[in-house]
């Protein structure tokens, strides 16, 4: 009888044990000694955040105090009086601003907005009452195109209300569509493009057509639509820098922190994946309360549980850091940047720990290793964005000018920009005390 070749079966070696598959979340009952907010050692189940969820989608946004909160429930509901009583409907928000809420962005993006809401209204009662000069034009084409551009309008004015953020790429292709021109050359009537070009001809709005009053007052308000839009578009040109992805270092605090919260939740998601990834080699949340890492570094504490770790930076990504940051401000950045180098030193000692320091093998795992790395990596990353925000841009000097004093002493005049309470002289160039007028002027004497 033949004999039979040995199947070759995959080599464990260390930290690459084979695990079965894992197709659902392993359950474990729960501990008698409780984690640090009530959950042990696992994955967090805020009533909080519940709640929060749950309002963003009713609401479409996350109200931040109580003026914001009537606005978007008073945009949510819409009540009705029926026989002596009130009926009250939903209707989902198209995520536009209410009159209250800032946005992402805060006081930029509802600048920006507010002036979009008002352009947009005007030109859109503009279009409504615009007709055609042209008798040989079908009606048809006529609709069609006031349509289109009515839509595009609309396509603007929804992106700038976007609660995350208006996507300054797509503003500026719809800008374009509608005027053929591209972002920062300016649109006149007389070299106007795209859409509002195809209007005009379509529409027969040249005031060579023109044969009546009537017909001059159409053109006229033609002229308006175009100088209405452009200056729409002039506006966001000059505001766009704010909603990039790197943003401006002299830009108000709200329009930097929407990155931030970015990288908070992808943090608050890779943490629930390395949850998962613990519990896919068996290292449950029990497990996790008695695992004892040795960080061997100075901070006073040299051990700390697994899942007290996990748990903080848990605590910091939900809704902790955002809280700081709400209440204190660019001291708050401060704060939670300083908070964020310690979990990121912390979580790099994670990874080195000893095989031989009595933690379990499943610790070890490399799905395990790369999953806390991975947090590591994203720390490092929402540290640097932190600090950015943290720091306060270096002042720039225009004008340094001579100016005595009442006392008849010599001091500087200076004018720029990025002036700031409590800066020191040499931030502009001179030595002495410095009093700072506003954030564009200041005297050093």
């Amino acid at each position: 009888m033949a004999s039979k070749t040995p199947k070759n079966f995959p080599s464990v070696e260390n930290g690459k044990t084979i695990y079965p598959l894992l197709t659902e979340e392993v359950t474990y009952p729960t501990p008698s000694t409780p984690g640090p907010s009530g959950v042990p050692g696992g994955p967090p189940s805020s009533i909080g955040q519940m709640v929060s969820a749950a309002m963003r989608d009713v609401l479409g946004v996350r109200p931040k105090d109580a003026k914001s909160f009537v606005a978007a429930i008073n945009q949510s509901f819409t009540g009705v009086e029926v026989e002596g009583r009130t009926d009250y409907s939903w209707g989902a928000r198209t995520g536009m601003l209410a009159p209250s809420d800032s946005g992402a962005y805060g006081v930029v993006q509802a600048s920006v907005y507010s002036q979009a809401n008002a352009t947009i209204t005007q030109a859109l009662t503009l279009i409504d009452g615009l007709y055609a000069i042209r008798v040989d034009v079908d009606p048809k084409d006529v609709e069609a195109v006031r349509s289109v551009v009515k839509t595009r309008l609309n396509e603007i004015l929804t992106e700038l209300g976007q609660e995350n953020g208006p996507r300054f790429q797509n503003v500026d292709q719809l800008f374009t569509i509608l005027t053929g021109v591209t972002p920062g050359q300016t649109a006149a009537v007389s070299t106007i493009g795209g859409l509002l070009a195809r209007f005009r001809r379509i529409f027969g709005l040249e005031p060579a057509r023109v044969r009546t009053v009537d017909e001059e007052r159409n053109v006229t308000n033609f002229q308006v639509l175009v100088d209405a839009i452009n200056a729409l578009r002039i506006t966001w040109a000059d505001q766009r820098r704010y909603f990039s992805l790197t943003g401006d270092p002299r830009a108000p605090l709200s329009t930097r922190l929407p990155r931030l919260w970015r990288h908070l939740d992808f943090i608050a998601e890779r943490l629930q994946q390395v949850y998962f990834i613990m519990d896919s080699v068996f290292l449950g949340p029990a497990e996790r309360q008695v695992i004892e890492l040795d960080f061997n570094l100075p901070l006073g504490q040299d051990k700390m549980f697994l899942s007290d770790l996990l748990a903080w930076l848990r605590d910091v990504a939900a809704g902790g850091g955002r809280a700081l940051i709400d209440d204190g401000g660019r001291e708050g950045v401060r704060t939670f940047a300083s908070t964020i180098a310690q979990l990121q030193m912390l979580f790099t000692a994670a990874t080195q720990q000893s095989p031989t320091s009595g933690i379990p093998p499943a610790y070890f795992e490399r799905r395990v290793q790369d999953g806390l790395k991975v947090l590591v990596n994203e720390l490092n990353r929402t540290l640097s964005i932190a600090n950015g925000i943290a720091s306060r841009p270096r002042p720039v000097k225009y004008l340094d000018t001579g100016l005595q004093q009442p006392s008849g002493a010599m001091g500087r005049l200076v004018v720029g920009s990025g002036f700031y309470e409590g800066m020191d002289a040499s931030a502009i160039g001179h030595t002495g005390r410095v009093t700072v007028v506003n954030d564009r002027l200041a005297f050093v004497g």
